[in-house]
């Protein structure tokens, strides 16, 4: 029998499946009918599961995505955290190939090479599913399984558990029906012959969108169908909070890491197929706002950005919607979107009592004293107070946050003795919510503005506040530069700056006043830089590259503190470029034309300093003007240091060039 003919059925998987074909039916010609057989069942089957697993559709995307597109391989854990005390797993991550939280990564796709019955875990949205479809698709296409970690040749079903959970039929006949439908009675000894040679893997997914009350006898039917044919692979999804570990004995269990830098650009850049610039300006955001950036961890957060990003390119501005609109869809959206409700024992802990919950967590554990994992003893105090409120059972404050844990995945048990917010940012965000609620912003940020893990709960409680102009003018007199001539201290305030330029940034609701002082105090205090710095002898000058802003720098004296200076600045330099406040941009253009009346700006080279520092950050904003104020300064200065370091900056402003061609000084 020439087995490279048989249409359909592609050469890498012929070896396995015909070698034992003329086994496999009784009174059957093994040479044409059982052959025929194959050739129809394999393609019947194969074609049906590409149709199903092959596109994906992340929530809010305009249109489905090949999943191969948007599919970068999936990391695991070994270590399910929330079964080790936090001491445990402290120690268990020493390894120099871990995750944020310390636990060791591996390929997804090795790991289920490796194992035969393995159950796939995570939180809501971080990629289970994808995953599951992603093995489907791998074994049902050749190009896509050389790509994979994969070694061994398998047939493909993927089993959505919800839908199976509903049919009385045993996982068998719920593999066997479809196919005899398309083929013929034979299709049941055909797949017989295939499971019990272990020539097949069973994806079974969303065990955790199973009602409670099927459960049982759904892990039953699971539990037959692997003794019965051990050789088979089976491979389970779950969200881990759902998922107990005496539920199926034989299965290996994984956790799914969240996504790395690889994987966030590939899904953005499939986001934003047809927009590659927006997709650029989005991910730059992300590499340089750490709370935004804690929202690509998963699929859906990541989707949610996208989603907000496409409506309004001025995310810092809409951080506070963000947030809210990533709460309420893990809280009520994400399982409705697919058709699912989970039970709950607590019908009247509503949504919105749940957020005033993670309001007072999120207080109790930032204000008193900052910490993002909450010991389990007093995170249950808490909740039993809160349930006292609720004129609920104060007993009920363990269940009320297992069901939590479950449904959500916002407030997490971190580990056998820790709670704690699944991302940092949505405790700083209900945190910042509750301060802002009990009216003691200004005075809790005046307590805490020394502590740099402040900065984002500073800004999202600006952002919140009813009237922020007392926190804006007391942050322009933290700020201050005027009278410093050292740079330890000037490094601290610019950081102040910085922050303070972020919280305008986030369109807080301030008088025309405040806001005017605002914008003039930081251009005035650039001045205030080029002074300190021209003092101490060092011209540090800004320069346009391809990732941002730098600053080369001419020196006549170096001080051992000068890189601590310099990188709040470029932090500084960078936030304005990247993220643009309406008015700032004409202030600092009209600040221009006051540097040569500046009775300390002596030295060209500090005016010329200035005049970099003052104008880089605009590109872009404003590009054409610029391009022509910069053009005009060096145009008959060919050989000074302004002219070297403005050139490169010309040559990344696109109006200009597009490309820079002249290497800028080093710092």
């Amino acid at each position: 029998m020439e087995t490279e003919e048989v249409s359909g059925i592609p050469s890498w998987f012929d070896g396995p499946i015909t070698q034992s074909i003329n086994s496999v039916f009784e009174g059957l010609n093994a040479s044409v009918e059982s052959l025929d057989l194959l050739k129809k069942y394999y393609s019947a089957h194969i074609q049906s599961l590409k149709a199903d697993v092959q596109h994906i559709k992340l929530l809010g995307m305009p249109s489905p995505a090949q999943l191969v597109d948007i599919y970068n391989p999936a990391r695991v854990s070994t270590t399910i955290r929330r079964r080790l005390f936090t001491d445990e797993w402290i120690t268990a991550g020493l390894s120099a190939n871990a995750s944020s939280n310390g636990t060791k990564l591996i390929s997804g796709d090795s790991y289920v090479e490796d194992k035969s019955k393995i159950a796939i875990l995570g939180g809501p949205g971080a990629g289970k599913t994808t995953f599951l479809r992603f093995l489907a698709l791998a074994y049902a296409d050749k190009d896509i399984f050389a790509k994979a970690q994969l070694k061994t040749p398998l047939v493909p079903f993927f089993i959505p558990l919800p839908l199976f959970s509903k049919s009385t039929k045993n996982l068998f006949e719920y593999l066997s029906d479809p196919i005899e439908a398309k083929t013929n009675k034979y299709a049941k000894a055909f797949l017989t012959r295939v499971l019990t040679k272990g020539l097949a893997v069973v994806l079974l997914d969303s065990l955790d969108e199973v009602p409670i009350a099927d459960r049982v006898a759904l892990l039953q039917k699971i539990k037959d169908f692997c003794s019965k044919y051990p050789e088979t692979k089976v491979v389970i999804s779950c969200r881990t909070a759902d998922y107990q570990a005496d539920m199926l004995d034989a299965f290996h269990e994984i956790e799914i890491a969240k996504l790395d830098k690889a994987s966030v650009q590939k899904i953005v850049k499939a986001w934003f197929a047809s927009e590659t610039d927006k997709a650029k300006n989005l991910l730059s955001i992300i590499e340089n706002d750490p709370g935004i950036s804690a929202l690509t961890e998963t699929p859906l957060l990541l989707s949610l950005l996208c989603i907000q990003f496409r409506h309004d390119l001025a995310l810092p501005k809409r951080k506070v919607e963000l947030f809210n609109r990533c709460s309420q869809t893990l809280l009520r959206e994400w399982d409705t979107t697919r058709n699912f409700r989970r039970d709950s024992s607590y019908q009247s802990l509503t949504d919105q009592a749940k957020e005033r919950l993670f309001e007072e967590i999120a207080y109790h554990f930032s204000v008193d004293a900052l910490t993002f994992i909450f010991p389990k003893a007093k995170t249950v105090e808490l909740v039993s107070d809160f349930c006292v409120r609720l004129t609920l059972p104060p007993d009920d404050a363990v269940g009320m946050l297992s069901e939590i844990d479950s449904h959500h995945g916002i407030l997490e048990q971190f580990s056998q003795d820790h709670y704690g917010f699944s991302h940092t940012s949505f405790q700083e965000f209900f945190a910042a919510r509750a301060i802002v609620n009990r009216g003691c912003g200004l005075k809790v940020i005046q307590k805490n503005l020394d502590n740099p893990d402040w900065n984002s709960i500073v800004e999202f409680i600006v952002a919140q506040q009813h009237d922020a102009d007392e926190i804006i003018d007391f942050l322009i007199t933290k700020s201050s530069l005027k009278g410093l001539t050292n740079y330890p201290p000037m490094a601290k305030r610019t950081d102040w700056l910085r922050l303070l330029y972020r919280c305008l940034a986030t369109g807080p609701y301030i008088s025309f006043q405040t806001r005017q002082a605002a914008i003039n105090h930081l251009v005035q205090s650039q001045f205030e830089i080029a002074r300190i710095y021209g003092q101490g002898g060092v011209f540090p000058m800004s320069q346009l590259l391809a990732d941002g802003i730098r600053h080369p720098y001419y020196y006549q004296t170096k001080r051992p503190s000068l890189s601590t200076a310099l990188l709040p600045f470029k932090k500084l330099s960078n936030e304005i470029l990247r993220t643009p406040i309406p008015g700032y941009p004409e202030a600092a253009i009209k600040s221009i034309e006051t540097i040569e009346s500046q009775p300390w700006a002596t030295e060209s080279l500090l005016r010329d300093a200035l005049f970099l520092n003052l104008l880089t950050p605009l590109a872009s904003t404003k590009s054409t003007e610029l391009t022509a104020l910069i053009k005009k300064k060096i145009e008959n200065v060919p050989n000074t240091p302004i002219h070297r370091v403005a050139s490169v900056t010309l040559g990344n402003i696109p109006i200009f060039s597009g490309e820079s061609k002249t290497k800028g000084l080093s710092q």
